[in-house]
């Protein structure tokens, strides 16, 4: 099982890195996406900074569980902008019919 977790983090910790990377590429080119850039940015910087200490054991099972909540609460936070922009990017027609 331990072995499943080390590898597991580290493909977080690759996808983090990879998002960084892109919200890079994305903010460059697009300036005025830079606001809706924040939380990803967030999730991506605490992401590479809690999957780093993970696969170091900086963690104790206490301290594991409150920061991978943190981690998850912002996880949630993102998924919630982006349903609500999908609901009004729909909500304004956005090219697409009901039903």
């Amino acid at each position: 099982m331990t072995l499943i977790a080390y590898v597991i983090q580290t493909i977080n910790l690759v996808g983090a890195l990879v998002a960084i990377g892109l919200i890079i590429v994305i903010a460059r080119q697009y300036v005025v996406a830079r606001l809706a850039l924040v939380f990803p940015t967030l999730w991506a910087g605490f992401g590479i900074w809690f999957f780093t200490s993970f696969l170091l054991g900086n963690f104790t099972a206490a301290e594991f569980t409150l920061w991978s909540s943190i981690y998850r609460s912002i996880s949630l936070a993102m998924v919630l902008s982006n349903l609500v922009a999908l609901w009004s990017i729909l909500a304004d027609g956005g090219g697409l019919k009901k039903r």
